[in-house]
Formats: structure tokens, sequence, C-alpha cells
């Protein structure tokens, strides 16, 4: 099945336990991600348990966990009208520092539909997103 891909990604010099940490720290995700109005979850963090999140250009939409990897890599998929929304941040060292990268990928019947009405808008705010998460985990140290 094709995918609609859009990806981005930062250096941190923040640790990978303190970036893993603001990103799963989802009651605060609104104060990196301001698209991002809530987010819960319905039980504990690992693959296929599930949530709602609220992003500003949507309805609340359910979501279940896809990946949980611990200070590697997160993700979520929210099912759409025939079409699945993927966000998956990948966390790696290289060299010292650490890059997080955030992938956005829309698959399914209308995925190429969702990926150029919704794709576009929420690619354009994963630079200064992920520049945010950054900052805060680095003020862990």
């Amino acid at each position: 099945m094709k995918k609609y891909v859009y990806e981005e990604t930062v250096i941190s010099h923040a640790l990978a336990p303190n970036i893993w940490r603001v990103l799963t720290n989802f009651g605060d995700w609104k104060l990196w991600d301001d698209s991002i109005e809530y987010i819960k979850l319905n039980s504990d963090l690992t693959v296929g348990s599930k949530g709602v999140l609220k992003h500003i250009l949507a309805k609340e939409k359910k979501f279940e966990f896809i990946y949980v990897d611990e200070e590697k890599k997160l993700g979520l998929r929210v099912k759409m009208f025939l079409a699945n929304v993927d966000f998956i941040f990948n966390i790696v060292e290289i060299d010292g520092d650490f890059y997080i990268t955030e992938i956005l990928e829309f698959s399914g019947l209308f995925g190429f539909w969702y990926s150029r009405v919704y794709g576009k808008q929420i690619y354009r705010t994963f630079s200064t997103n992920l520049k945010r998460l950054s900052e805060r985990a680095e003020k862990l140290l």
C-alpha cells in the first residue's frame, strides 16, 4: 500500500531519556506542539494501548500506539475515513548528538487526499515543534 510521508529532523543536545520524558508527558504536549489541544491515554504506554487526541485541524480522534520503544521510537495511529495517519518520533544518537525525527505517514484509499489537505499544514509546524521539544528536554539536564 502506498504511503505519503512528511519528515523532519533536528539535532538535540539533550539526552535520550530527557527527550523521551518530554515526548511521553502527554499532558504537556501543547507546550511544545501548539497544534495539539490535548492527548489522553486510556491505559499504560504500550503497543496497542489507546487514547484520544484533539488536533486543531480535526475533531477529537481515537488513536492506538503502534510503536513504543523506550528512548528510541514512539508512534501512534489515528484511523480516519478510509485512511490511517501515523505520527512517529525517532530518537537516534550519532557521535554524541541526538537526532529527533518526526514522521507523518498517510496510507489507505484516502491517504493521498488526507496528505494533501492536512499533511502540508501539519508538516509546516514540524521544525518549530521539534526545536521546542528539544529545548524542553535540554532544560531537564
